[in-house]
């Protein structure tokens, strides 16, 4: 097997990997205060730190309830800050998806 075909093999399997990690929903539900408690953590995480990110989207779906919130700066040089009209990039991400569809 040649190095580009293992390298397509690892890509894939760390795609399918993190597709089963973030895909699965589990049967049981939250409750509210869990929801609650989760954004917590979230905005505790994002405050300790927002000095090393630029900005982001966070966006948790449970059941009929939905939370988001928009941290930080789409913009920093002009200050603009996120909003639901933000656009972000895919950076390296794309690099992969790219990568692993050229060999199907």
């Amino acid at each position: 097997m040649n190095q580009l075909n293992k390298k397509f093999i690892k890509t894939f399997i760390c795609l399918l990997f993190i597709s089963f990690l973030f895909g699965y929903h589990s049967p049981t539900t939250f409750a509210a205060k869990d929801s609650i408690l989760l954004e917590n953590k979230i905005d505790h995480y994002l405050e300790t730190h927002q000095k090393n990110m630029a900005g982001l989207t966070t966006i948790i779906i449970n059941d009929d309830e939905v939370i988001s919130k928009m941290h930080g700066y789409a913009n920093i040089e002009e200050e603009i800050l996120v909003d639901e009209n933000t656009i972000f990039e895919w950076a390296s991400v794309s690099k992969i998806l790219e990568h692993g569809l050229d060999y199907l």
